[in-house]
């Protein structure tokens, strides 16, 4: 029989079991009528998360071949009749309709930022292309109330689409503050514990370290030519000419309102 007490004992409960149930609550599959769990992530990844999985239970592993462009997977299976009927309890069999607030409530608060790198790694995505965007997706049902669980209030962005390959549901983060709120959580401790997909942490990274465009100068200057105040401000290494102005205030407020919308569009490009 194997043992699923680190995962149904809350005084039990370790950072690799609970991040085992974030990433299951993913990508997890559960199937009571054979007494079967099971988790399916690509194979490059769950190599990152391999000795951590296997160290909450007796987990037999399948590689699943890649079809056409798809990639190799890698499936951690189980047989157990007590532990795939207590994730029924806690709604992992209808997870893909249903709030996670039953098992974040019998998590402890110390362990939380496990279940949410686990979720992140199995239905999250860190996006850093051309904007800063962290979200998760699920079904077009979702219930998304556990998203209140998250120990730090943030502007949540709700979007539900279907289309002709099918339909979903998303919360979406889209500022670096923002990303950077939830990000700094989650991967807090990562040096040290290396529990989650690498790939994620290093999109965290790239975040963390992308530095904001510094402007220089008053930006103000009088031209005698055209007997005007003239206003123009610095933005990577190249000057934007914002036009002539009968008085000195004009133009240091215009100088002050393009400063401004240059650092919010900052935030939302990625400057690689």
């Amino acid at each position: 029989m194997i043992n699923s007490e680190l995962f149904t004992d809350v005084d039990k409960l370790n950072k690799e079991s609970v991040y085992t149930l974030g990433l299951m609550w993913a990508d997890g599959y559960i199937y009571p009528k054979a007494n079967r769990v099971s988790i399916t992530c690509i194979k490059s990844d769950m190599d990152d998360i391999k000795n951590v999985i296997m160290s909450t239970c007796d987990w037999k592993i399948y590689i699943r071949k890649a079809k056409g462009i798809r990639k190799e997977q890698l499936t951690f299976m189980i047989h157990n009749r007590e532990f795939c009927q207590w994730l029924v309890n806690y709604d992992y069999a209808s997870k893909k309709t249903k709030s996670a607030d039953k098992i974040l409530d019998f998590i402890p608060k110390k362990y939380h930022r496990y279940w949410w790198r686990g979720y992140l790694d199995g239905d999250g995505c860190i996006y850093t292309t051309k904007f800063f965007q962290v979200f998760f997706t699920s079904s077009y049902d979702q219930d998304w109330t556990f998203i209140n669980k998250f120990p730090i209030k943030m502007q949540w962005k709700d979007l539900k689409r279907k289309t002709n390959k099918g339909s979903y549901s998303r919360r979406m983060l889209t500022t670096k503050k923002n990303c950077l709120l939830l990000l700094d959580y989650i991967y807090d401790g990562y040096e040290e514990d290396k529990i989650g997909f690498n790939r994620k942490n290093k999109k965290y990274l790239e975040i963390k370290n992308i530095k904001p465009t510094k402007f220089h100068g008053s930006g103000v200057y009088f031209n005698k030519n055209v007997n005007k105040w003239c206003a123009r401000v610095k933005y990577k290494k190249k000057g934007i000419a914002l036009g002539y102005f009968q008085n000195k205030l004009d133009a240091q407020n215009a100088v002050s309102k393009k400063r401004e919308e240059l650092h919010k569009n900052e935030l939302l490009l990625n400057v690689r």
